[in-house]
């Protein structure tokens, strides 16, 4: 039997909520099949604070305040916010397709129209807060609900007995947020204007300015427009001591791992064979073929890697992230210490594919593919391969970029 999900009259809150749950299985299916995701994201969060995966272009840090400065200055109530701001965000999609952007510029909801589940304001929410953009404290729920007694106050200026204003009218957006462009909800694009260049640059450098993200808009590094991966910047020397060295972990990290997932999917391709599910000639020599570079690139890694002080690696993450599981851990440290001595042959011992069996089953249960005839056969025939990058591609990069080309810096400046 398969399982849908039916889209029925819920509230913000519980389509929220079931938009995270369906986020969940994607992790899961297609990006985190042995479970190392809370280590990514932990590497991911410290390079890329207030940047998810699935953002993608600068300029919505700059839409979703500009919308809800207009429902605010409108006096729509409470009741209303959520419609209003919903059918706002709808507009906006044609109004950047009147603008001249296609469907491969990264218009959120350009196929979904005017049925789009996630709009942008639940996409960049919490990463409007994080750059101290939104003053709001609660979730876009929470802000909808408070917007009735948030026009009640602002009325009602509070001022002392000699008649002087001693707090300010309550406000949502930061102050110096530049004016929306006229045209916002009919012709627009997701180019920056140099003043909304400058205003997201400002509030990185001040509020995340310790982070690769940080770094990025500054003189110190270059290449960003270019390097397919965080550790092909140039001017990474330029760094401090910590962010050089957690860098370097996620480099070795995700080499580590694009092997552990590729075995993965090699103990895969042999189950499907053995039960018939896929031709013989297929997918087993695909993914031998991937392993035999990845080794050779272990061996020319090999100083490195057998120096890693991987204890420090650890506690560090530790330190970011307290909440990181331990499981994930330990499954990382028994492929890491594997391959690290054997790549060539890691692949193919027997202890080690039992570990992943097992990682799987602990993860998937019941659906785990390797011991689940009826999961193998709805595998598709590859299952989150490639090289971690940490919300570098294509997210991070392009709204690097886009603040870049904002400002005016040529290619040879970034």
């Amino acid at each position: 039997s398969t399982s849908a999900f039916a889209w029925l009259d819920y509230s913000d809150g519980e389509r929220r909520r079931m938009l995270e749950v369906l986020d969940l299985f994607r992790e899961k299916g297609t990006l985190d099949e042995l479970g190392i995701g809370s280590i990514r994201d932990t590497f991911a969060d410290r390079f890329f604070p207030a940047i998810s995966t699935i953002q993608t272009r600068a300029r919505y840090f700059l839409f979703v305040p500009w919308i809800y400065q207009a429902l605010e200055r409108d006096r729509i109530s409470s009741a209303r916010a959520a419609a209003h701001a919903r059918h706002q965000q709808a507009r906006l999609v044609e109004s950047l397709k009147a603008g001249g952007e296609g469907p491969a510029s990264g218009v959120i909801g350009i196929d979904a129209g005017p049925n789009l589940q996630r709009p942008p304001s639940l996409v960049y929410w919490s990463g409007l807060r994080r750059l101290g953009i939104l003053e709001f404290a609660g979730s876009t729920e929470g802000y909808h609900a408070a917007l009735d007694g948030f026009y009640a106050r602002s009325r009602r200026p509070l001022r002392s007995d000699v008649d002087e204003l001693v707090e300010r009218a309550p406000h949502h957006w930061h102050p110096s947020l530049p004016a929306a462009p006229e045209d916002l909800l009919s012709s627009t694009t997701l180019a920056l204007r140099r003043e909304d260049a400058d205003f997201l640059a400002e509030h990185i450098r001040h509020h995340v300015g310790d982070s690769l993200l940080g770094r990025c808009l500054t003189s110190q590094i270059g290449r960003v427009r270019t390097a397919k991966a965080i550790w092909e910047l140039s001017g990474l020397e330029n760094l401090d001591r910590v962010l050089r060295q957690d860098i370097e972990d996620a480099r070795r990290f995700a080499l580590l791992m694009e092997g552990a997932v590729l075995t993965y999917n090699l103990m895969l391709a042999e189950a499907a064979e053995a039960a018939g599910i896929v031709a013989a000639d297929s997918l087993v020599p695909t993914f031998r073929g991937e392993l035999a570079p990845w080794s050779e690139e272990m061996k020319g890694d090999r100083a490195a890697l057998r120096s890693w002080d991987r204890q420090a690696m650890w506690t560090r993450l530790r330190l970011l992230n307290p909440r990181l599981p331990l499981g994930a851990q330990h499954f990382a440290e028994q492929w890491i210490s594997a391959a690290t001595l054997a790549p060539d042959s890691v692949m193919d011992d027997e202890g080690i594919r039992r570990i992943i069996a097992l990682r799987e089953r602990h993860l998937k249960h019941g659906l785990a593919r390797l011991s689940n005839p009826r999961a193998l056969e709805r595998w598709s025939g590859r299952s989150g391969s490639g090289r971690l990058s940490y919300r570098w591609l294509p997210v991070a990069r392009q709204i690097l970029m886009d603040i870049l080309d904002g400002q005016g810096r040529q290619p040879g400046e970034a």
